[in-house]
């Protein structure tokens, strides 16, 4: 398992190669009962409020921190190819877009991981934390992928 982060203009880029096919690291992806074992930095938990994974279907929720405090999020889905690509816009601030790409790789699944932020010091603010939470976030997602049957 290979990973690599990436700061450019206005990205952040992490992208990881998983030891699993396409097929599980989709599912833990995109499947609302695993999605909370995994999302997040390690000490938050995740409560979903809503989660339509379609075009224009709403993702709400609640990250809840170590410190016990509340972080509220909301998305809207763009774009879903199945095992490839979800497209989807960060609309509570700070407003973003995402963009996760799925590919068959040698070892596994490559999965890029794409957050686009409007401005450089946007990202600047995201940026300070989001290498070792991406980390975090993406070795869960790895435990979590193992599992899927």
């Amino acid at each position: 398992m290979t990973q690599e982060f990436k700061v450019t203009d206005r990205d952040i880029v992490t992208t990881r190669v998983f030891r699993h096919p396409v097929t599980k690291v989709w599912k833990a992806w995109t499947s609302p009962d695993l999605i909370p074992q995994w999302f997040g930095p390690d000490g938050f938990t995740t409560t979903f409020h809503q989660f339509e994974f379609s075009p224009g279907g709403k993702w709400i929720f609640t990250m809840h921190g170590p410190d016990g405090k509340d972080y509220p999020n909301e998305a809207v889905f763009d774009e879903i190819i199945e095992n490839h690509l979800i497209r989807y816009r960060h609309i509570s601030k700070p407003e973003f877009d995402v963009e996760i790409r799925f590919e068959e790789a040698r070892e596994g699944t490559k999965l890029t991981f794409v957050q686009r932020f409007a401005s450089k010091e946007i990202r600047d603010m995201i940026a300070v934390y989001a290498e070792p939470a991406n980390e975090q976030i993406m070795t869960k997602l790895d435990g979590v992928a193992s599992a899927v049957l």
